[in-house]
């Protein structure tokens, strides 16, 4: 959350959509909440966040979860007259290589770019590998890393540890409430 309030305060956006993957085709060998729990959770995280705002578009959408299909859908739904931007962590983005039509994911939105890494800078570099002058068009948001990670939140909860100092209270309660990541999810 603190990555997309801040890319909203720098970048001047009027909304910024969370989308909880719907197959995310990625995390297939992870034990992930289902698509109605993540849901539900970002709601409770953003319930008093202005301009933040859930979208449920990969869940409404059968089959794996593919970003160029979400900006392509996200496109036509909102217009030619709006610019995308994409926000992605570090360690996604020295990733993106192998993500299904990474060049049409460059064409179609502007990148937004968190660092997570320790010891590195971001390398933008890494997107002109994928679309010449990609570099260009994405920005390093100037925050803190942030290592936080969806894997540590589900790690901890499964081992019994509080995950107050990662995500809002009423997520922590969602969370407990259900069983997620552990054996007695509901």
């Amino acid at each position: 959350m603190a990555i997309a309030r801040r890319a909203q305060i720098d970048l001047g956006l009027e909304r910024v959509f969370l989308v909880p993957a719907g197959d995310p085709w990625r995390k297939r060998l992870e034990v992930i909440a289902s698509g109605a729990h993540r849901l539900s959770m970002i709601k409770l995280a953003i319930e008093s966040e202005d301009g933040l705002e859930v979208s449920a578009v990969e869940l409404d959408r059968a089959g794996p979860s593919y970003t160029e299909a979400t900006l392509s859908q996200l496109s036509a739904e909102h217009g030619k007259n709006v610019e995308l931007y994409f926000i992605i962590g570090e360690d996604s983005l020295c990733e993106l290589h192998l993500w299904k039509s990474p060049s049409r994911i460059l064409t179609l939105a502007r990148l937004i770019i968190a660092p997570r890494l320790e010891g590195s800078e971001v390398d933008l570099g890494l997107l002109n590998r994928i679309k010449p002058g990609a570099s260009k068009r994405a920005l390093v948001l100037d925050i803190p890393k942030v290592s936080v990670s969806s894997t540590e939140v589900r790690t901890k909860v499964a081992n019994g540890t509080s995950v107050n100092d990662l995500v809002p209270s009423k997520v922590e309660e969602y969370i407990l409430a259900n069983g997620l990541y552990s054996n007695r999810e509901k």
